[in-house]
């Protein structure tokens, strides 16, 4: 899935007048936490290489759209000063965020080595 697939699955469910830019920013912007998470339960050091690409590939497939569009959803309603809907939107998304991020963290933490007995 790249930034883009995100932005028209937005567009489609809220037609709203702002920029591109500012949508793809949003998209960088939960793209990065993402991959913080994994990096940090992957031990190494998370590339931010999407944010130098005009339309990058997510870390996440299609089955998590809705993630990143809750995520575009509720900062849409912040901007716009809709407040309740905000609450509710990223209520939402992060549900979806702490889902993923469970899913996530136990499908890729290291096991624990096993003590030595002497």
């Amino acid at each position: 899935m790249k930034a883009l697939d995100v932005i028209e699955i937005f567009d489609k469910i809220r037609p709203n007048s702002f920029e591109y830019k500012s949508k793809k920013a949003w998209v960088d912007s939960v793209e990065t936490d993402i991959r913080r998470f994994a990096a940090l339960h992957r031990e190494n050091t998370p590339d931010n290489l999407q944010l130098n690409e005009e339309n990058p590939v997510l870390f996440l497939d299609f089955s998590y759209a809705d993630l990143y569009v809750y995520y575009l959803v509720s900062m849409a309603d912040m901007t716009n000063g809709e407040y309740r809907l905000y609450n509710i939107s990223s209520t939402y998304f992060n549900s979806l965020f702490d889902k993923w991020k469970r899913q996530y963290r136990s499908s890729n933490t290291p096991e624990k080595p096993k003590p030595i007995k002497i």
